[in-house]
């Protein structure tokens, strides 16, 4: 798990692209607390969708502290704010976990 003061973008970039993470932060619009299984693996991500990871990866991107994701439970895009991530788990993290093991095995079966 990696806790909020040690979040860097190209650190979750790296685990996002390797598999299903799962990032537990604030939202923006209303400051609820929100989790989110998601991914940057293009293979997960259906072709009609998958030009948005050009975008995220531009050195141009204006807002670097915006992380758009795919959410692999909704099949959408998803974003959040880096400033608001309290923990982000990598796909390690979710499978030394029992609990979180089980979930991401569903979520696996399905894509």
């Amino acid at each position: 798990m990696i806790k909020k003061e040690a979040i860097e973008r190209e650190i979750l970039l790296q685990y996002l692209t390797q598999g299903v993470c799962k990032v537990y932060f604030n939202k923006v619009t209303n400051g609820r607390f929100r989790s989110l299984y998601c991914t940057l693996i293009p293979s997960i991500i259906p072709l009609t969708v998958r030009g948005g990871l050009n975008n995220i990866f531009s050195p141009m991107l204006p807002d670097l502290d915006l992380l758009p994701v795919y959410d692999v439970l909704d099949n959408s895009w998803k974003s959040f704010r880096l400033r608001n991530v309290i923990y982000f788990y990598t796909t390690k993290d979710l499978h030394e976990s029992a609990t979180e093991n089980r979930k991401v095995k569903q979520i696996e079966s399905r894509i």
